[in-house]
């Protein structure tokens, strides 16, 4: 289950008109947070917790959908509750501020501080991103038969339309089940990330059987 809550989750996905990629001076006790301040004194002046610092830490051995969605969604969150631009705003995690004390912050910084590579924030922050886009479609055409060509796509859509829906696993933490007899829950429950980039590869192919859902 994530630690997050409802409002880091709306902090961490939806881009705050304040964000910005640029140095931002706010008014943080200095604390002697000047250069070369440790990582560790910044968590403790913004009061992030040790699990939340735990939770955020890239984890490189699951290799579950929804375990990795919601470790990157731990640490996009750290990084707006430190002020710098979330995963939707900075993808490529290149934000900065500066803080009191002339202590400059920047995003790059906090996820090597927790093990994340530019490139797998990055990829991750597109991909995840993406997905939840993808979840708000509709299929628009008929069903492809399990011949077709398509019939892969299809079903990695249906897995992340399940995955990402409102009030699906990606939201609620809860693991879909493989042996459910709903189509959608079983692609959800078999989704791999391969599945995700190569959908996105073929998105071209896919967007032409998609549409906007309807409200």
């Amino acid at each position: 289950m994530s630690l997050l809550s409802d409002l880091s989750l709306d902090a961490a996905f939806h881009p705050l008109p304040s964000q910005s990629l640029s140095p931002q001076h706010d008014a943080v006790p200095s604390f002697g947070l000047g250069p070369g301040t440790n990582m560790d004194v910044i968590f403790q002046v913004f009061q992030i917790s040790e699990a939340f610092q735990t939770a955020a830490r890239f984890d490189a051995e699951d290799k579950h959908v929804l375990n990795m969605v919601q470790n990157h969604r731990e640490i996009s969150a750290l990084l707006s509750l430190l002020g710098l631009p979330n995963s939707r705003a900075d993808p490529k995690g290149i934000g900065k501020r500066m803080i009191g004390g002339g202590f400059l912050l920047r995003s790059e910084a906090v996820l090597r501080h927790f093990n994340w590579t530019m490139a797998s924030y990055k990829h991750k922050s597109v991909w995840y991103a993406w997905c939840e886009d993808m979840a708000a479609m509709e299929w628009s055409f008929q069903i492809p038969s399990v011949t077709a060509n398509t019939y892969g796509l299809y079903k990695t859509w249906c897995g992340i339309r399940f995955m990402w829906a409102k009030g699906g696993p990606i939201e609620t933490g809860l693991s879909p089940k493989a042996d459910n007899t709903g189509f959608d829950e079983q692609q959800g429950a078999r989704l791999c990330q391969s599945h995700i980039i190569y959908a996105r590869q073929q998105r071209t192919t896919l967007n032409l059987h998609l549409t906007t859902a309807r409200s």
